[in-house]
C-alpha cells in the first residue's frame, strides 16, 4: 500500500513538472523583448540577439561568414526578431530540443539528387501512350 502511495505521489510530481515547463516554454514564446541592434554582420547580431532573448543559438562561423543583418529594431517575439535577422540570408531556424536553436543553411528541392522514376508495367506504359479524351468546359 505505501508503495503504490509513493508511487502515485511520483507520477503526479512528474506530470506537474512536465505542464510547468510546457507552461514556461509557452510563456517564454509569447514574451517580447526590446530590440536595438545596428546593421552588422549577423553573427554579432545573432549573438546579440541570443543575449538579449535568452535563447540558446547554435551556429558556426563558416556558416554566417560575410552575411550581414539589417538594424533590428523594437519590441519583438524572439522568434520574429529571428526572422527578421534571417531574412534573405538563405538560413533557417531548427529547433533542437525545447531550449536550444540551431541556424542551418535552408535545403531547396533541387539541391537534393532526383532520384529516377520508376518504370511502370508494360500494361500501364502502353496505356499511358492513349491518354482519355479530354472535355474542356467554358462558363463564359
Amino acid at each position: 500500500m505505501r508503495a503504490t502511495a509513493r508511487h502515485w505521489l511520483l507520477r503526479t510530481v512528474s506530470i506537474g513538472s512536465l505542464f510547468a515547463s510546457l507552461h514556461s516554454g509557452a510563456a517564454k514564446a509569447q514574451q517580447t523583448y526590446e530590440f536595438d541592434l545596428p546593421r552588422q554582420s549577423l553573427s554579432a547580431s545573432l549573438k546579440q540577439y541570443a543575449q538579449q532573448s535568452g535563447q540558446q543559438i547554435i551556429f558556426t562561423d563558416d556558416l554566417v561568414r560575410g552575411l550581414v543583418a539589417g538594424a533590428l529594431q523594437g519590441r519583438l517575439s524572439a522568434g520574429q526578431a529571428l526572422q527578421q535577422l534571417l531574412a534573405g540570408t538563405g538560413l533557417v531556424v531548427e529547433h533542437a530540443g525545447q531550449s536550444a536553436i540551431m541556424i542551418r543553411r535552408e535545403q531547396h528541392a533541387a539541391a537534393s539528387p532526383a532520384l529516377p522514376a520508376a518504370r511502370p508495367p508494360p500494361q500501364e506504359a502502353a496505356a499511358d501512350l492513349n491518354p482519355p479524351d479530354e472535355q474542356i468546359l467554358s462558363t463564359a
